[in-house]
């Protein structure tokens, strides 16, 4: 069976690539797409089921001899999607705040543009309060915050899912 360093060096290593691969993913598919309300981004959210399955392979297969228990599947699943939120969230955060700010305001102009095509009859208060509200929904700190809190919340759902399906049992007649 497996040690406890194994499955921390699994979760935490499966865990920093994936939220690594998931930041390059998200660039990938804002390229491709040129609207931000793309169907193509469910690929980014579906990503961490791949990188589960490939946490509980390694630990099945190179460290735990082809016997994983459930529990030990849930809860590798969960330590390396928590990592992987963590590092593909600061990686967006480090992006929107550096590398790609003039994103930010074009997203946010966009959005003014069609809330006041959509809202004729707004005062010059009203709008201003309105585009002070999305300035401060759209901040790097905001849009890195959604994302860890996303991946959290379909965390639990996708650790479930993989555990079901990565766990063996010893079949090893005794």
């Amino acid at each position: 069976m497996h040690k406890l360093w194994h499955f921390w060096l699994v979760g935490t290593l499966t865990g920093l690539f994936s939220g690594l691969i998931m930041l390059v993913l998200y660039f990938s598919v804002n390229y491709l797409a040129n609207n931000y309300f793309s169907v193509y981004y469910i690929f980014i959210y579906f990503f961490p089921l791949f990188s589960l399955w490939i946490a509980c392979y390694i630990l099945r297969h190179f460290f735990g001899l082809g016997v994983l228990r459930f529990k030990h599947a849930f809860r590798l699943s969960l330590l390396t999607s928590f990592f992987s939120a963590i590092v593909f969230s600061i990686g967006m955060y480090f992006v929107y705040t550096y590398l790609n700010q003039p994103s930010t305001g074009a997203r946010s102009t966009l959005i003014e543009s069609e809330y006041q095509l959509g809202r004729q009859g707004l005062s010059f208060e009203e709008i201003e309060d309105k585009k002070e509200q999305l300035q401060q929904f759209l901040s790097p700190f905001s849009i890195a915050f959604m994302y860890f809190l996303l991946n959290i919340v379909l965390t639990p759902f996708f650790a479930l899912i993989i555990a079901i399906f990565a766990r063996r049992k010893n079949r090893f007649i005794e």
